[in-house]
């Protein structure tokens, strides 16, 4: 019987990615199925591999128990060690630390848990405490865990359609200037472009507050300076979006001009293509994502980022969630006091 479900979450995965890969609740599908192979491999399979060695039994066991904590612990090593590079790289900022605070949560639940444990008799109120912060960080960690495996299988789609438009995203100038992480995007659109020569380049992006000119302005210049090949006739410029659902909303004015009912791209940096295909979705836009290279010490606090955004976007399903965890957990404790 596990099998046959575990074949049905595996088809249904395969089937609302292919039929669909723009929408949020093909995570909780991907993250679902993932944890239940996980479970059965835990359960099922690795007992049978320890019939065969007493030793083997032994790790296995070991491993069983421990490999919560043990997981959290790597994983908290990781986000110190990712999070020092940014901060030497990208300078003190807090926004750089939002990857490192996974690493304080997960090995402060660590050691709630082995001090209760081991250190004093922890009441049947406390232990449910910990079980309502435990299951929360590690509904986070599930959904955390899902989204980057989703954002990075969506990454690596094929794109199997010519497209008849591409929208270069903006995301903020110095002063004038177009630095690193968007020029990476201007280059991998015309990379796209030189591939299909007859598609309009939208240059999406306003003025900020502390931007000399808007970013579709200063994209575009960029774009003629550095790619003497491209076609000026084929850029555009959308200067009036301050986000990147306006970015689609107020690019989708000049597509429905130069090329109504067409499929098309649109190109951000790879950590980013995902929740911009939920807002392309969103405007109606036909339109898959392709990314632009990334510095690899950048991308854990990215993703970390894009994963807050992610769960601002699905606010009413977090709350609800939440709400009703705390509700469960608020009888259990009402029924030990």
């Amino acid at each position: 019987m596990i099998w046959i479900i575990i074949s049905f979450f595996v088809a249904l995965t395969i089937f609302v990615y292919v039929i669909e890969p723009r929408r949020f609740i093909n995570v909780y599908i991907l993250g679902l199925t993932m944890a239940m192979i996980l479970t059965v491999a835990l359960v099922y399979i690795l007992p049978d591999v320890t019939k065969e060695s007493p030793r083997v039994a032994q790790f296995y066991y070991l491993l069983f128990f421990a490999i919560i904590p043990i997981t959290l612990l790597i994983l908290s090593s990781l986000t110190f060690f990712s999070s020092k590079i940014l901060l030497e790289k990208e300078g003190r900022r807090l926004k750089n630390l939002l990857f490192s605070a996974f690493g304080v949560a997960m090995i402060g639940m660590v050691v709630w848990y082995y001090i209760s444990r081991f250190v004093g008799n922890a009441s049947a109120a406390q232990e449910i405490l910990f079980l309502y912060f435990a299951c929360m960080l590690l509904y986070v960690l599930y959904l955390f865990t899902s989204t980057t495996v989703y954002a990075i299988l969506y990454h690596f789609r094929k794109v199997t359609y010519k497209p008849a438009y591409i929208v270069v995203l903006g995301s903020g100038l110095i002063g004038k200037k177009v630095p690193p992480l968007l020029a990476s995007r201007i280059n991998k659109a015309v990379d796209i472009w030189r591939k299909n020569p007859e598609a309009v380049l939208i240059f999406s992006g306003g003025q900020g507050s502390d931007e000399l000119v808007s970013e579709g302005f200063a994209m575009k210049a960029y774009a003629m300076e550095h790619h003497k090949d491209l076609v000026e006739s084929r850029l555009f410029i959308e200067d009036q979006s301050v986000n990147t659902y306006q970015n689609f909303l107020f690019s989708k004015k000049i597509i429905d001009q130069q090329c109504p009912d067409k499929k098309g791209l649109f190109v951000s940096n790879n950590f980013h293509v995902f929740r911009a295909s939920l807002y392309a979705r969103k405007v109606k836009l036909r339109a898959q994502g392709v990314g632009s290279p990334t510095a690899s010490y950048y991308l854990p606090n990215a993703f970390t980022r894009e994963f807050i955004a992610l769960m601002v976007m699905s606010k009413k399903l977090q709350i609800t969630l939440f709400l009703l965890w705390t509700v469960i957990c608020g009888v259990l404790f009402r029924a030990y006091l």
